[in-house]
């Protein structure tokens, strides 16, 4: 959804150097700027051009795949796929290793993180951040966290009409990913 607030903003900028090794080369900024997951994002990288296109490609990939399993705006995604079906079989590992921050970030918080609010998501937008009081009460019937259990071979929500959002956190699990594939460039 946009317009939910700080995390949907801006999240995602990294600089990295990049070092190749050889003959020197002249580094230069290399910088994309896009959409993440919904929200703008940008990647300043530091470095001859060569290595540091290479990293950005890179970068760009882990990006798609990430988006691939958490977006809420790709029809397709993981998650699209788990809040349209109630359940999402073969999870990937890191579809699995999202939701074991989750559930530990909600253990820690006594609850207060919960991915689960994706049905109140819904019910502001589609009226406009003021839902009647049965809408309202409906959409919290669909949430909390204790629905969701998950194991190695699927995701399930065990209350119709629930549906989890990782905007809270998915943009900072991207970031780690992102890291992590620019890392292997130097």
């Amino acid at each position: 959804m946009t317009g939910q607030g700080l995390s949907r903003r801006r999240f995602l900028t990294i600089a990295a150097a990049c070092l190749a090794a050889g003959p020197a080369q002249a580094k230069t900024t290399t910088r994309w700027r896009g959409l993440a997951l919904g929200a703008e994002a940008e990647i300043t990288l530091h470095g001859p051009e060569d290595a540091a296109g290479r990293a950005l490609q890179a970068a760009r990939t882990e990006l798609r795949r990430i988006e691939r399993l958490f977006s809420l705006y790709d029809p397709d995604s993981n998650l699209s796929r788990l809040n349209r079906d109630g359940r999402l079989d073969d999870p990937a590992p890191d579809f699995h290793a999202l939701l074991d921050i989750c559930s530990g970030v909600h253990t820690a918080t006594g609850g207060l993180f919960d991915p689960s609010v994706q049905p109140l998501w819904r019910a502001l937008a589609a009226h406009r951040g003021a839902p009647p009081a049965g809408v309202l009460a409906e959409a919290r019937a669909r949430v909390g966290w204790d629905g969701v259990t998950y194991d190695r071979t699927a995701v399930r929500l065990t209350r119709p009409g629930m549906a989890l959002t990782f905007n809270g956190i998915a943009q900072g699990f991207a970031t780690d990913r992102v890291a992590e594939a620019l890392a292997r460039f130097g």
